[in-house]
């Protein structure tokens, strides 16, 4: 996985979203890992993850998020 790395634990959702929306939107669509321990905020970063067209997966407490993908209109 390309892109950076956050340790959001101790974090209580809404922030460890907040905070990976922020990486995202700075990271120019590369991916991003975060480390939580919240598991409210693991199910709100997979609603992240999908409405943004990229790929999950959970590996221990990290969730990675692929780069984004951009829709061509089915092309």
């Amino acid at each position: 996985m390309t892109g950076a790395a956050l340790d959001l634990r101790g974090l209580r959702c809404p922030w460890p979203v907040l905070r990976a929306a922020r990486a995202l939107r700075e990271g120019g669509g590369a991916g991003l890992a975060v480390r939580l321990d919240d598991e409210r905020a693991v199910s709100e970063i997979h609603a992240l993850a999908a409405a943004q067209g990229r790929s999950v997966r959970t590996v221990d407490d990290w969730v990675h998020l692929g780069p984004q993908t951009i829709d061509e209109g089915g092309k």
